[in-house]
């Protein structure tokens, strides 16, 4: 009976250093994941004055190639 009980708590000491694991894996691959998606959504928001400076000369050329046709 003493040997049963043994058995039960190595194999419940076990799953729970399983379970620690697993959770470890999981919160470092979720934190690296929102850490790229963060990365790729910061990637726009980082450069809004440049493209609207890139917009504002694209429209800038338009209408000034539109004047001179005429």
């Amino acid at each position: 009976m003493k040997r049963h009980v043994e058995n039960l708590l190595g194999l419940a000491l076990g799953a729970l250093i399983l379970l620690f694991l697993l959770m470890l894996a999981v919160t470092f691959f979720g934190s690296f994941l929102l850490g790229v998606l963060t990365l790729i959504a910061s990637i726009p928001l980082a450069f809004p004055l440049s493209s609207t400076f890139v917009a504002l000369t694209l429209i800038g050329l338009l209408v000034l190639t539109k004047i001179r046709k005429k």
